[in-house]
């Protein structure tokens, strides 16, 4: 009996397609049904070569060529051994030594088969696990990665608007510090001296001593010693001409004609006022 190649097993109701290659009907049914993408064109599971399954409605072909019109897949009929035939040649098989390893070999890949149809079963049953699995490490990647991008644009942003403030921060403590200075004592010292006037009535700034009277007379020695003039005269016509000596005659005659002159001095108010002891004249 021959084997499908799709479910590795003897062929139950087999078709064949027009490039020769036959399986069971219920596999290639199976198989064309597998292809999400619906199309009437599909490739033969063993050699890929495309074959159509549209249904060909006879009615528009011409009667004398109806006899060749087969389908894509047409149904086979393999002749099968009788039970009696069978059992002949497996006593030949038996009685012959090629023939029983023959026999040994084909048990062997028959469980084989077996427990790769097993396998298989488990194998899918782990694929489609293991794509759930990926699909939902994918997902989770894209969702941590857009994460991940606003993450950065917040801190970026967040970055820019603390640079702002720092300036904001430096901006406002160097006013402090301006205006600390400008009102620091010595810099008030500074502009009060700069802008303070002179007051008239200070001690400090009094007007300087003077005569009352612009001419000086000198003094004359009633008992007929030597008169000098002033200090200040003395001072400057000394280094001149000698003192010169007057008579007691002239002094007396000329101390009773001349009325004295009385010499005062100019003080400010605030000498007059400090004490009363105070005399510009003594």
């Amino acid at each position: 009996m021959a084997c499908c190649r799709i479910c590795i097993d003897d062929m139950k109701k087999p078709v064949s397609l027009p490039c020769g290659h036959m399986f069971c009907s219920e596999c290639i049914i199976k198989t064309v049904k597998n292809v999400k993408t619906y199309t009437h064109l599909h490739p033969c599971p063993i050699c890929r070569s495309m074959y159509n399954i549209a249904p060909i409605n006879l009615a528009v072909v011409p009667p004398n060529l109806r006899p060749f019109v087969t389908p894509s897949i047409r149904r086979v009929y393999l002749d099968i051994p009788d039970a009696a035939d069978e059992g002949s040649s497996k006593d030949a098989a038996h009685s012959s030594g090629p023939g029983l390893a023959a026999e040994s070999e084909l048990q062997r890949l028959r469980a084989e088969n077996e427990a790769l149809r097993a396998n298989c079963g488990m194998w899918r049953k782990r694929a489609e696990m293991h794509g759930t699995a990926n699909l939902g490490l994918i997902n989770f990647a894209k969702v941590v990665r857009d994460q991940a991008a606003i993450l950065a644009r917040e801190r970026d942003d967040l970055q820019t608007e603390c640079r702002s403030l720092k300036r904001k921060i430096e901006d406002i403590e160097m006013a402090k510090y301006s205006e600390a200075a400008l009102a620091s004592p010595l810099f008030s010292d500074y502009e009060h001296d700069q802008t303070k006037t002179l007051d008239s009535h200070s001690l400090l700034f009094a007007p300087a001593f003077r005569f009352a009277s612009d001419a000086l007379p000198a003094r004359d020695d009633i008992k007929g010693e030597s008169v000098d003039d002033s200090p200040m005269l003395t001072a400057s016509t000394s280094a001149s001409r000698p003192t010169k000596r007057r008579k007691v005659s002239d002094v007396v005659t000329s101390f009773h004609h001349k009325k004295p002159t009385i010499r005062s001095l100019v003080s400010p108010p605030e000498l007059s006022s400090l004490s009363p002891l105070y005399d510009p004249c003594a």
